[in-house]
């Protein structure tokens, strides 16, 4: 028996396991197309319909039944919350919230999770253009993965983590709504109220350290850390649930983990951005089976420390 026909058993009977919600046939496709892409770490479809092991009347079959099955139509996020389980978090769990061009056609908004050193996928969407994606459309994802750590890590401290470009009254208004604490990055001319000698972070450029609490940022009440270290041409201007501070601000540094995902998506890994897949839904199914790639890729390697 080869490689890909262990991996593709091994992968059915833990699928089955997990009560995906799925239909037989749909979750044995999911298992196939796991095992092949997994062991070709590649998004090429024509590579991975190489790799079936299933034969069909010729490798264009085979290549339509891999685009067939990411445009079925089941939610991808309730498949792969029953993996994340298997991911073993730290008691203050690292969200990080940021978005990612794909050849320049699609933008890909994700919410991923820190997991040791790096970051795996939680939750996303892909759009076409590369606009950035607006808080209305992903405050779904969001509100899904709220309710989901409220039942399954409701002991662990929440802190999302997201760059200038989605700094903004309605995502601080939700934060401070929810029982998560965050780190936000904020633009340069973001204006700053209720704090007298202070009126645009500009004005901070030559100042190592400043914090102050309880202050107005887009019209909601949040505390401030600026932080400019040596060498380093900018400095960071960071709101938190948390009291600021030196360390609140260095807490930022945690969401560099989805920066390494992102590549491995790309050049380091999957090659995504060349993609011949010309649909975001399309897409949004590869995303969920690299995921998959990463969770194999845990799990060989607990096999291994076992």
């Amino acid at each position: 028996m080869s490689m890909i026909e262990n991996l593709y058993k091994s992968l059915l009977s833990q699928f089955k396991d997990k009560n995906l919600s799925l239909s037989l046939p749909n979750t044995k496709c999911l298992a196939e197309i796991t095992a092949s892409m997994s062991i070709n770490m590649t998004s090429n479809t024509a590579k991975i319909a190489n790799s079936l092991i299933h034969n069909y009347t010729s490798k264009d079959n085979q290549e339509r039944k891999v685009l067939r099955y990411l445009n079925k139509k089941f939610n991808n996020f309730n498949v792969w919350k029953n993996f994340i389980h298997d991911f073993e978090f730290d008691d203050t769990i690292v969200l990080s919230l940021d978005q990612s061009e794909i050849g320049h056609q699609y933008a890909i908004l994700m919410i991923s999770i820190r997991y040791q050193d790096r970051a795996i996928p939680l939750h996303w969407l892909v759009r076409e253009g590369q606009a950035n994606v607006g808080f209305h459309e992903y405050v779904d994802l969001l509100d899904e993965i709220h309710d989901f750590m409220q039942v399954n890590f409701k002991n662990r401290k929440i802190i999302l983590m997201a760059d200038r470009f989605y700094a903004c009254t309605d995502l601080v208004s939700w934060l401070n709504d929810s029982d998560w604490d965050y780190r936000l990055r904020l633009k340069s001319n973001v204006d700053v109220l209720g704090y007298q000698t202070l009126n645009k972070f500009s004005d901070l450029e030559n100042t190592k350290l400043f914090s102050v609490d309880n202050i107005l940022i887009f019209n909601q009440t949040t505390n401030l850390s600026w932080l400019k270290e040596p060498g380093h041409k900018e400095g960071w201007a960071i709101i938190s649930k948390q009291k600021s501070g030196k360390n609140t601000a260095l807490d930022y540094g945690l969401r560099w983990g989805i920066e390494s995902m992102f590549s491995d998506f790309k050049s380091r890994g999957f090659e995504i951005n060349k993609t011949n897949i010309r649909k975001s839904s399309r897409l949004e199914r590869m995303i969920l089976l690299i995921a998959l790639t990463f969770w194999i890729l845990k799990e060989k390697k607990s096999n291994l420390q076992e």
